[in-house]
């Protein structure tokens, strides 16, 4: 579900600065968060699209953080709507994206405390 190996390297790239590193968290979770708030909103306007465009952008972030489980299921959403079309399902998976993202800021927020 989540990878710490992305977190070692975010902090190999920030020198172990743990101002910097929570830094990067601080900045993931206000863009997921707007991005999430643009995900819902295009699966309420039935906007395809623009649903893959935001659980795209939602899962190489999410990647980069370490948050794989997460990842993942942006991968399975972004490959269900590259083509135009919004799965029946798409509201419980847009459910879960915000779940896991939850989840996902515990798990960093604990990695900061544990770095």
């Amino acid at each position: 579900m989540f990878d710490k190996s992305k977190i070692d390297q975010l902090r190999d790239l920030v020198d172990n600065d743990p101002v910097e590193l929570a830094s990067l968290v601080e900045e993931y979770e206000s863009n997921s968060a707007k991005l999430l708030g643009q995900i819902r909103e295009a699966l309420e306007r039935r906007q395809a699209q623009e649903l893959s465009r935001g659980v795209h952008t939602l899962k190489s972030s999410s990647a980069l953080m370490g948050a794989a489980g997460l990842a993942r299921q942006c991968e399975e959403l972004e490959q269900q709507t590259r083509f135009g079309s919004i799965p029946e399902d798409a509201g419980p998976k847009v459910t879960a994206l915000e779940t896991s993202y939850r989840d996902a800021m515990v798990w960093l927020k604990g990695q900061l405390d544990a770095g």
